[in-house]
């Protein structure tokens, strides 16, 4: 993760990590803070900025778990 960071900090061509990893990161803390639902979202936009990332869609997957929302979760997995 501190590579991906550094990357998206240093070289402006990798814009779009930055936004990537400013969604994970408000995923993370909506996560911890007991908003499941503002994390689930935030992770899709995460994912979705950088697809070649599978974790980002496995936190989806958790926060959508934590809502309760497990045919939603299931339906993102496959």
């Amino acid at each position: 993760m501190l590579i991906w960071l550094a990357i998206a900090c240093s070289d402006p061509e990798y814009g779009h990590l930055g936004k990537a990893l400013d969604a994970y990161e408000a995923g993370r803390v909506a996560l911890a803070t007991g908003a499941p639902e503002v994390a689930a979202e935030a992770f899709a936009e995460a994912a979705a900025l950088d697809p070649d990332r599978a974790g980002l869609v496995a936190w989806e997957v958790r926060a959508l778990r934590r809502l309760g929302a497990d045919h939603e979760a299931l339906a993102r997995l496959n």
